[in-house]
């Protein structure tokens, strides 16, 4: 078993535990287990993981280490908002990872309670962090993803105010999508207990944390954003709210942007396992768009304002595999 192998069984391992912790000795367990089990990549707990280990003299992930309650937390507050995401009132979205969205297997009702359980079971799980930094945690943690973070990015989205500018787009992903990774990164550091010396204060890491939270979450939006052009059959709704469609130049030069200050920052910091992390992210993204390009040139062609989408794709394209391509970090 590889080191990602067995990191991904030991935060999938821990996840399950926890879960069944905190659910009701009854059949809705099931529903439970649907909306979170299987997980997806893993991606958020994985940027828990990696920068403890950077930045944390002597870390390990037991199952029941802060750092590992703080793993259960982001990816159980990630499929909370991913149920209530593919509700008809929201999203409307009739599958997710494959398999039939909540609501569609179960009816919508279930759903909306489901994902309200999911939401409190994640900040049960918190509260059972022994850090003496819980409070701090709690505040950061139920601002950057409350009604003034990660729901008012929902707000703006559903009520197409994402579309009015560039600016108003990235305003949206960044609450929407790069808060609960900013959260990852963040919440991860304040849990260290003996960190390891680096150039920086302890104030000045967090505030180049919290940064590179900002830039990956535009990042990887972006780049998520750029991955659904790779279908043959665009839905009405993609069509009219993707950006790389609005806002194509712009689109890639933020997310050039934020690939080159991702490195500054990560290699200021010196953290070797995030950009791991960051490269096995990227290298499967880079992977699927390679493999559908030719429908992203179509896509784009059709329904964009940009005329070339050789202009706007390539330098992406060629960036994303250099990322892929590296043997070294720092």
């Amino acid at each position: 078993m590889n080191q990602n192998t067995e990191i991904h069984t030991q935060i999938l391992d821990n996840l399950k535990q926890h879960l069944h912790q905190s659910l009701p000795n009854d059949p809705i367990q099931s529903v439970y287990n649907y909306c979170v089990l299987p997980p997806g990549k893993l991606f958020r707990p994985k940027l828990v993981h990696a920068i403890a280990n950077d930045l944390s003299k002597n870390f390990k992930l037991t199952p029941h280490c802060d750092h590992a309650l703080l793993c259960s937390f982001v990816e159980i507050h990630h499929a909370y908002t991913l149920v209530h995401d593919d509700l008809p009132c929201m999203d409307d979205d009739d599958m997710r990872r494959n398999k039939p969205s909540a609501h569609k297997a179960f009816g919508e009702w279930k759903a909306l309670l489901i994902g309200d359980g999911l939401l409190n079971i994640s900040y049960e799980i918190l509260s059972k962090l022994k850090s003496t930094n819980l409070r701090l945690i709690l505040k950061i943690a139920t601002r950057c993803l409350g009604p003034k973070g990660l729901i008012q990015g929902q707000v703006l989205d559903l009520d197409n105010q994402m579309l009015e500018s560039f600016s108003s787009i990235k305003k949206t992903h960044e609450f929407k999508t790069a808060r609960l990774i900013q959260i990852s990164l963040l919440l991860s550091y304040l849990l260290i207990e003996d960190p390891k010396e680096i150039s920086t204060t302890p104030y000045r890491t967090s505030l180049e944390i919290t940064q590179l939270g900002k830039y990956l979450g535009l990042t990887f939006q972006f780049i998520d954003d750029l991955s659904e052009l790779t279908s043959m059959d665009l839905s009405q709704h993609e069509q009219e709210i993707n950006p790389w469609f609005t806002f194509p130049t712009q689109v890639s030069l933020e997310l050039i942007k934020g690939i080159q200050e991702i490195d500054k920052i990560s290699g200021r910091l010196g953290l070797n396992h995030f950009q791991q992390t960051y490269k096995g992210y990227i290298t499967q993204m880079t992977s699927s768009i390679i493999e559908g390009h030719l429908n992203i040139r179509r896509n784009l062609k059709l329904h964009s304002k940009q005329k070339s989408p050789d202009n706007v794709l390539v330098p992406v394209m060629r960036l994303l595999q250099r990322i892929s391509q590296r043997n070294h970090f720092i």
